[in-house]
């Protein structure tokens, strides 16, 4: 029989024991130190075609980013930047609608971008809520009533169109400077890919 001289800490027997029970099928969350290395040491060992499959997964996203940004850019006119980005999200999102919501630079006005445009108050509250938005949101579409103004009450307009939103801050140089909103017939918006949408954004 042969015999190792070698000694194991418990901590790398527990790494080595956790990185044997994760399989290629395995989808699971980890902390630092120990279930890190746990999970590392899986991916390089055993589980190695769940990284390839990540790693193609990652390659097409840029490639979709690659594609999109080389079409935006090459857009001078406002309404010709719009219409690609509608586009683009209409491709690589499930939504059944897509409209942009933006604030003009030099002015307070906003505007919501779609099949027709609807000038807003830049006060009303759901305005606001969306333009100071750190991060992606959503929420359900329905109408208020209440007093008519001169502009468009924004849930009014949303709910003629939609009924769940996800939506996706616009932030140009450090501020946002309007949403994506994908609209949904739904009363829960389909399941969306927030990592390449927000770059995209």
């Amino acid at each position: 029989p042969v015999v190792s001289t070698l000694e194991y800490s418990a901590t790398e027997l527990m790494t080595v024991g956790a990185a044997r029970a994760l399989t290629n099928e395995d989808i699971c969350f980890v902390g630092i130190g120990l279930p890190s290395a746990a999970c590392n040491l899986a991916r390089l060992t055993h589980a190695f075609n769940r990284m390839a499959q990540d790693l193609r997964g990652r390659i097409g996203d840029l490639r979709i980013l690659n594609v999109g940004m080389q079409e935006l850019t090459s857009k001078l006119e406002l309404r010709d930047a719009l219409t690609t980005t509608v586009r683009l999200f209409m491709q690589h999102s499930p939504a059944d609608r897509v409209r942009v919501l933006l604030r003009d630079r030099d002015s307070d006005a906003v505007v919501l971008y779609g099949e027709e445009h609807a000038h807003l108050d830049p006060g009303e509250p759901l305005v606001r809520a969306m333009l100071d938005a750190a991060g992606p949101f959503s929420a359900l579409c329905r109408s208020v009533l209440g007093a008519r103004s001169e502009q468009a009450s924004l849930p009014e307009q949303l709910a003629a169109h939609a009924r769940s939103l996800v939506g996706l801050p616009l932030t140009v140089a450090g501020r946002v400077r309007g949403a994506v909103l994908l609209l949904f017939d739904t009363d829960v918006p389909r399941p969306v890919n927030l990592e390449l949408l927000t770059t995209l954004a």
